[in-house]
This record gives structure tokens, C-alpha cells and sequence, in this order.
């Protein structure tokens, strides 16, 4: 894929480039280099004979200069990249015990190397320690079905109906038909996830009890969600009675992600070898939020509420994704 931006170098900020460049602790003469390097451009316009008025360059890179395609890429200096990567890397497979790169990463290297070189797991434990960065990432697995049998049962019929020109009072009344019609024997539970300046939570509803967890405040919203889906599953799975099950989420991201037959992402590996598993008959379902029904609406109160509890339980296993944010804000 080729991609041209119009009029790139013409409008960068230098300002936001400066000041990036002294977040990644380029200082003293290099940077002086660069900043004057950046400032005081002026440049004339020549028509013939004749030549115009000095102009001074406000935001431009010149585009003649090797200096201006290091500084436009945006990329931080090396040595925080090749942490970035090592820490990446082996977050993502570490937990994997069958990788063909176990050996090398696990091993000490061969004697005759230089006394500085290290294994990239001892690199990766010494970053690690300078930057106070730990991981509890879920384990990878693979798929319990093929690929081509897994059809889960996702109910997303409402999902016809915008909620900026449907009444809400009309998918309330669809709602109910479907549940009564198709569900008339399932017992709901409700998840729903909230993320605010309190931190990230979500919550599980069923006819018993409501279920308060929280996650790290820097995980995503969406991870929140499909953990959420994950501990209905749980609860399923634990419950040890024939019922039939509706999950009904209004996360449509992660009813669609776990309709994936080969996902990367950890969590909904772990979410699909439930479904698998549990001999319930189990459905998933999207609804809009904020309609009013009943029991999403609760769901959400109780998903900010696990944001502020002190009750909650405390979930730190994660998909290795959300540890790859983590590791550029530490870094960069």
C-alpha cells in the first residue's frame, strides 16, 4: 500500500516536534542542533528577474534534508524502540511453553559471545525492572472447533434500528417480543462495562446476584466488555444446572470479535473455548444502551459503581494488547 499525505512537510507543527523530542530526553547540543536547525527559515520567490520580499517559514520541513525524514516519521531514538520491541515481543509469547524460540530466549547464550550480549528474556527482565512494568497477560490457546464449524448463537436483529431516528419505546417493544418469542425459556444476564476518571469496571447481572469487578484504569473499554461477556460465561459454567442462557450485551465490537472463527486476541480465545465447553444451550445478544431496558440499564449503574467500590473483585489478567499501551506510555 502507498500512501502520500498532501502538503505534509508544509504544515507540520515544529512547536509539537520540539517538544516530542524533549519528552524522549533529546537535549543539550543535539537538540539546540535541531532547533535551530527548524527555526528562522525564510525563503523568496524568484519570477524572472525579479525577486520577492524575505518570508519567514511559520511551520515547514524542508523536504531536500535527510534530517527532515527522521524528524517528520515521528519514530523515537533507537534504544527506546529496541526496548519497546523486546518488551512486546515477549509479552506477547512468553506464555506460549511450545514456541520454536523457546530455547533460544530461555538458554544462556554460547560462551565464546561477548560478556555484554544477553538472552532477549534477560533483556526483557532487566527492562522490566527499570520501568516497574509487570505482566499478567492471558495464555494463549487454540480453537476447540475448526475454524469452519464455529457459529455461535448471536442475536443482533436490533441492531436494524438506529437510536437517533427509531423511538426508543419501538426497540423497547422489539426487544421484548424477541425475548419472548425466541428466549421464552432463557434466563438473562446482563454485562456491561464503564470506563471514567474513577478507573474501569464492569458488571454481571443475573436474577441473584449483581457481580462487581474491576480492571486496570488503563485498559480499553472494549477489553472491559468482553471481560465481562468472559465472567457470565464463568458463572454459567459454575452454576451446574441445565438452564438455557441469553447473555445480552450492548458491546456490538465484542459480540462481533467473539463471532470471529480465529482470533489473536487471548480473551476471546478463552470467551470461545467456554461457549464450547459449557453444555447450556447459551446465546449472546446486542441491545442499544440507554433505552431503557431494565436490566442493561442496571447493568451500566452497576458497572460505574464497580468503578468506585471498594467491594469489587480485582481482575490483572489481560490480553497482551493491552500491555503494548502500556509499555509505549512507560517508554515513550
Amino acid at each position: 500500500m502507498a500512501l502520500d499525505i498532501s502538503i505534509a512537510y508544509d504544515t507540520v507543527w515544529k512547536k509539537r516536534v520540539l517538544a516530542q523530542l524533549y519528552t524522549w530526553n533529546v537535549n543539550g547540543n543535539l537538540f539546540s542542533f535541531i532547533k535551530n536547525f527548524l527555526n528562522d527559515r525564510k525563503f523568496n520567490v524568484k519570477l524572472y528577474d525579479k525577486i520577492s520580499s524575505s518570508y519567514t517559514f511559520e511551520n515547514r520541513f524542508l523536504q531536500e534534508s535527510v534530517l527532515s525524514v527522521t524528524l517528520f516519521s515521528g519514530e523515537p531514538p533507537l534504544h527506546y524502540r529496541r526496548q519497546s520491541h523486546i518488551l512486546k515481543y515477549v509479552t506477547k509469547i512468553k506464555n506460549l511453553t511450545d514456541h520454536i524460540t523457546k530455547n533460544i530466549f530461555h538458554n544462556p547464550l554460547p560462551i565464546n559471545t561477548l560478556p555484554s550480549r544477553y538472552t532477549v528474556f534477560e533483556n526483557f527482565k532487566s527492562i522490566s525492572e527499570n520501568l516497574d512494568f509487570q505482566t499478567q497477560s492471558l495464555k494463549k490457546i487454540w480453537p476447540s472447533l475448526p475454524p469452519w464449524l464455529w457459529s455461535p448463537k448471536i442475536n443482533i436483529q436490533l441492531n436494524k434500528y438506529r437510536k437517533h431516528n427509531t423511538d426508543n419505546q419501538i426497540i423497547l417493544s422489539l426487544f421484548a417480543e424477541i425475548t419472548s418469542y425466541q428466549y421464552s425459556n432463557y434466563t438473562h444476564i446482563y454485562t456491561d462495562a464503564s470506563k471514567n476518571k474513577n478507573g474501569v469496571g464492569f458488571s454481571v447481572i443475573t436474577d441473584q446476584e449483581n457481580h462487581l469487578l474491576q480492571l486496570p484504569s488503563n485498559i480499553s473499554i472494549f477489553s472491559a466488555e468482553t471481560h465481562a461477556i468472559y465472567q457470565a460465561l464463568s458463572i454459567i459454567s459454575s452454576s451446574n444446572t441445565s438452564n438455557h442462557y441469553i447473555i445480552i450485551s450492548d458491546s456490538l465490537s465484542a459480540l462481533t470479535a467473539i463471532s470471529n472463527p480465529c482470533p489473536k486476541n487471548e480473551l476471546i480465545q478463552h470467551i470461545q473455548k467456554l461457549i464450547s465447553e459449557i453444555n447450556n444451550p447459551i446465546c449472546l445478544m446486542w441491545v442499544p444502551s440507554h433505552i431503557g431496558i431494565p436490566g442493561n440499564e442496571k447493568a451500566d449503574m452497576s458497572a460505574y459503581e464497580a468503578t468506585l467500590s471498594p467491594l469489587s473483585i480485582q481482575i490483572n489478567s489481560l490480553p497482551s494488547f493491552e500491555y503494548f499501551g502500556i509499555i509505549h506510555r512507560k517508554i515513550i
